[in-house]
């Protein structure tokens, strides 16, 4: 009888073990299965499904956006760099906050470690006058965990493959007066993270080392990896593999309160 017992006491325990395990697992699911969207206006509500909000940014004070091509030992640094375009809100459950007609323009663009190479973007250019304007891109927010609330902005062209075509002029470690397309995606850091206190001034932190591996949003978070499909390329100059180095001061122009959160 003493042994029936303690045989029924060890099934009791290992059944509410179980039980433990299905909730952790349960709630493990429940909090992967969402998809970052857009915060506007300071009180949580999310930005309307289809509702575009004018957005501007500029790179902080003190740093100066940088794209690094290791293989050729290149860098093109800038001095000032603004961007405009839009979010675009998406309330549906599980659906995705995304960007549109995003234009950056860099300024005052040199080659370090070649005064004799001048760079520019085609068109306007010739001649390479240190200024770049890309096409028009977009993008949609990602998770950049399986879990918890950081969340990224995963940027490529609107249309095309085409970030931008690069000018050079002179001598430079790069091909010059041709095009020299910039090709691929890249994904930057949103500050604050999902879920956190709306602010009026948020950040983009395009980090080195790039960030490549990230989770897209929807019913549920899906691993992937810049270069393997269905994930668009990593960045590329021509042939070869870069590196955007920034950090920006994201604002909406109606100067509103903003941030993302998982729904």
């Amino acid at each position: 009888m003493a042994q029936l017992m303690a045989r029924k006491r060890v099934r009791s325990v290992l059944a509410g073990c179980m039980a433990v395990m299905g909730l952790f697992a349960v709630n493990a699911v429940a909090a992967q299965a969402d998809a970052p969207s857009w915060l506007v206006g300071g009180t949580g509500t999310f930005l309307g499904t289809g509702v575009a909000e004018p957005v501007t940014a500029t790179n902080k004070v003190g740093v100066s956006p940088r794209l690094k091509i290791p293989a050729v030992g290149a860098e093109i640094l800038c001095k000032k760099s603004s961007a405009a375009g839009k979010i675009v809100g998406n309330a549906a459950a599980n659906g995705v906050g995304t960007n549109k007609e995003v234009v950056v323009t860099y300024e005052e663009c040199e080659v370090v470690g070649f005064p004799l190479c001048r760079v520019g973007s085609n068109p306007p250019a010739p001649p390479a006058t240190g200024k770049i304007v890309t096409n028009s891109l977009k993008s949609e927010l990602v998770w950049l965990a399986a879990a918890g609330n950081e969340v990224g902005d995963l940027l490529q062209p609107e249309a095309g493959a085409n970030f931008v075509s690069l000018w050079f002029e002179g001598t430079c470690p790069l091909p010059v007066n041709v095009k020299v397309n910039v090709t691929g995606a890249v994904i930057g850091k949103i500050v604050p993270n999902a879920g956190a206190a709306e602010q009026v001034n948020g950040e983009l932190i395009f980090p080195e080392p790039a960030i490549t591996n990230y989770w897209a949003g929807g019913a549920a978070r899906v691993a992937r990896t810049l270069g393997v499909a269905p994930a668009p390329n990593p960045l590329k100059v021509g042939a070869n593999a870069a590196t955007y180095v920034d950090e920006q001061t994201v604002m909406l122009n109606s100067g509103a309160k903003w941030g993302t959160k998982g729904h």
